[in-house]
């Protein structure tokens, strides 16, 4: 801690000493505190539609090497001129006097678990498949259902693009743990708390449809994954507040609201 206790003071001059008007210096300080009471493990990405499709190709594939080593291990029960394994009748069909020219091949239980375990394999990893699918379509259908209201122009562009319009930022604490941010807007008009959550809703479906891929509106402090968003309106303008319980989560969510504050 007194490294970075030292850095902290060397940023809260540099902060007193700063022009700006609109940054906060808050940031170093919330820094500090999350880095002393959390670990610093990044939080875990979810796969998106294109990974779970690939998983589901995956395991088809598997699957269907399973289904051949079955069908190996079935042709291995039927040698010697097609007797099947423990077939008595058809092993003494060819006698050479009192002995059979052709020895009944024995029913090795080997065989038939290996038969058994790899159709129990292909099963699973078929099931497995069809449960990546069905994420995929989960994810892909509420991207759809979340933008489809939105106006086409609102799409790319996240509601944080706006910097210039945002008044204010503050971090959301639970005791001494960092919980993630709550910014308000500046009063604008057609600007509700309505329409950020319906604007926010959306973004967030595309990044979870995406797998939360790191460039995605990289400066959003909503797409974080694991975040949980609310928004209301106020007189001073719309807030919206993100956290998440994951305190690195916590972090990145607050680092990035505050950049927010920054130059445009």
């Amino acid at each position: 801690m007194g490294m970075l206790s030292a850095r902290s003071d060397r940023a809260r001059t540099a902060c007193a000493n700063s022009r700006s008007s609109r940054k906060s210096c808050v940031l170093l300080p919330i820094i500090a505190l999350a880095a002393c009471s959390s670990p610093a493990k990044a939080p875990e990405r979810p796969i998106g539609v294109t990974e779970h499709l690939a998983e589901a190709d995956r395991h088809e594939a598997d699957a269907e090497r399973h289904d051949l080593l079955a069908q190996d291990a079935e042709a291995r029960k039927r040698q010697d001129h097609g007797l099947v394994c423990g077939d008595r009748t058809l092993a003494m069909q060819a006698t050479s006097g009192a002995e059979p020219l052709t020895p009944r091949p024995p029913c090795w239980t080997s065989e038939a678990d290996a038969i058994a375990s790899h159709r129990t394999a292909a099963a699973h990893l078929r099931a497995d498949a069809r449960a990546h699918r069905a994420l995929a379509r989960q994810l892909l259908g509420a991207a759809r259902a979340a933008c489809d209201s939105l106006p086409e122009g609102e799409l790319a562009a996240s509601p944080f693009s706006h910097r210039e319009d945002v008044a204010a930022v503050e971090a959301v604490l639970d005791g001494d743990r960092l919980r993630g941010a709550r910014i308000r807007f500046a009063p604008l008009d057609g600007l509700t708390a309505d329409f950020l959550r319906r604007s926010l809703t959306c973004h967030r479906a595309l990044a979870a449809a995406g797998g939360y891929e790191p460039t995605y509106l990289a400066s959003s402090p909503a797409v974080i994954p694991g975040s949980e968003l609310t928004t209301v309106d106020t007189e001073h303008g719309p807030v919206v507040e993100i956290t998440a319980t994951d305190p690195a989560a916590a972090l990145v969510i607050y680092a990035r609201a505050e950049a927010l504050l920054g130059a445009p």
